[in-house]
């Protein structure tokens, strides 16, 4: 059986092809009158198809303009095979049943033809003051399209607040149940957090401590501004009622009366970052709030000795495992309060506790964004990735003994140390990484942030890591492996080297 074809005559990507035989001996023709050879269309004509499979059970997925169609093969002693269908509209209506990315999805998710995560519109999307700015006058044109230097002028950008003052979105007219991204002709509500109006201070929960933003109770979408550039993979324009608003996920916008052009070869934004189909997308507004890095407070292995990160600077001599001494090309930070981390729990601290690494591995308690990776080092990981030394991110260490997530801390500041290559540096004793500057570590940065960064290593422009990782990286299911296996055999995660 061939491959459906999506709506533009191609086939499907490779993720969702299948490789079917037909049941009974090789060359068995198909009785004549057959269920199987009677003309039918739609969905019930390629459950028929499907169901001349021998595999059993076996989860077949076809594109369709509407979603994706999931026929299950549930092989039966006497009567042969039958198809049960099922189809994934948008995802609200997915059952959770079929093929494993389909069954694993978030109920929000859908997966399309690319084999990307697609996420409608479920629960406020949860911002900091530091990614929305207010906007003097109707952004303008620079240039004309076509023209090297055309793009959006926006004058008087000013950040509404920093990164520790909550906000967030709300989607209130003209909804869309099967909506990915901002559009125009949708209607928003930007709302400010106050704790001290939220007797439970969970700002997920309820209403309570949350409040309209003069001038931001309605709020439209103007993608179409200034041919096309009121919206990029990274940022969106609104109008207002009182005027215009601008959405950064980078964040890092003017605390001042700033002039900001948006040039158009700039809004796909980082080429290493989201779908670059120059719309913002509902996925990356609600992953907008991460970091990679260490807690303030590490101690960090120096020329000097151990010194706290949050002292440290550009120049700085940094031990590293395998290069000896390196400078410090670049250091910086984000800090997400109580609020923030609340509405992101998948930001808050994992805490590695005093050996649990090891003996004397870290030699006391540290604290790492869930994505930051340490260095393991056994014969287990030699075994199940084959390389003895791997970078595993500290999420999927939590569970093992002395490992967990911090629960309710106060406001965290999150570090970024960067060098001229990817390093394994000495954090407490312990062994873990720089920042790597690939597409989760770039999405972590603010603008600001960002901009530094890609001054000094303008290759990532390209969307190309400074250097290959310094250690293999483990994906998810590996690390939990990993960290299953270390558990169940008694063996430390750091072996001597």
């Amino acid at each position: 059986m061939q491959p459906s074809l999506n709506a533009s005559g191609r086939a499907p990507p490779r993720a969702l092809r299948l490789r079917m035989r037909p049941a009974g001996a090789p060359g068995k023709k198909i009785p004549r009158g057959s269920a199987a050879r009677r003309p039918c269309g739609g969905a019930a004509r390629q459950a028929r198809l499907a169901a001349n499979v021998t595999i059993s059970p076996l989860f077949l997925a076809f594109p369709r303009r509407s979603g994706i169609l999931i026929i299950k093969i549930q092989k039966r002693r006497r009567s042969g095979a039958r198809a049960v269908v099922t189809r994934a509209r948008g995802t609200s209506d997915a059952r959770r049943r079929g093929p494993r990315a389909i069954r694993d999805a978030a109920p929000s998710t859908v997966r399309g033809l690319t084999g990307m995560a697609d996420t409608v519109y479920t629960d406020p999307i949860y911002l900091t003051g530091d990614m929305l700015a207010s906007v003097s006058g109707q952004p303008t044109n620079q240039g004309n399209p076509g023209d090297s230097n055309f793009g959006m002028v926006m004058r008087n950008v000013r950040a509404l607040n920093g990164s520790d003052t909550l906000y967030r979105l709300v989607w209130t007219g003209n909804k869309n149940s099967s909506a990915t991204e901002f559009q125009n002709g949708q209607f928003w509500q930007l709302q400010v957090y106050d704790a001290s109006g939220d007797n439970d201070s969970d700002p997920t929960v309820g209403g309570a401590g949350w409040t309209p933003v003069n001038g931001y109770n309605s709020l439209t979408p103007k993608n179409d501004l200034v041919a096309g550039l009121g919206a990029g993979d990274d940022y969106i324009v609104f109008e207002g009622n009182k005027g215009w608003l601008l959405l950064d996920l980078n964040g890092g916008l003017p605390t001042q009366p700033t002039t900001l052009t948006y040039y158009a070869s700039d809004e796909n934004g980082d080429l290493a970052v989201g779908d670059n189909d120059r719309q913002l997308d509902f996925s990356d507004a609600y992953h907008a709030i991460s970091a990679i890095c260490f807690c303030a407070g590490t101690e960090i292995d120096t020329a000097q000795g151990s010194r706290p990160i949050e002292t440290l600077v550009a120049g700085d001599l940094i031990r590293t495992l395998d290069h000896g001494l390196q400078p410090l090309r670049w250091i910086g930070s984000r800090t997400l309060d109580r609020a923030a981390l609340t509405v992101a729990p998948h930001m808050l601290p994992v805490r590695i506790a005093r050996d649990a690494l090891g003996r004397g591995l870290p030699a006391q308690d540290l604290l790492v964004s869930p994505q930051h990776r340490i260095l393991m080092r056994s014969r287990i990981a030699e075994r199940v990735s084959g390389a003895r030394e791997v970078l595993i991110a500290a999420k999927h260490l939590v569970g093992l003994p002395g490992i967990e997530v911090l629960a309710a801390p106060g406001p965290v500041q999150y570090l970024h140390l960067l060098f001229d290559r990817h390093e394994v540096v000495f954090a407490n004793g312990a062994e873990a990484e720089s920042l790597y500057t690939g597409t989760q570590a770039l999405r972590s940065l603010t603008r600001a942030a960002r901009a530094e960064v890609l001054a000094l290593f303008p290759e990532l422009r390209a969307g190309l890591p400074v250097a290959p990782a310094a250690r293999p990286f483990t994906d998810g299911r590996t690390g939990r492996k990993l960290s299953a296996r270390h558990a169940k055999n008694g063996q430390p995660l750091v072996m001597a080297g």
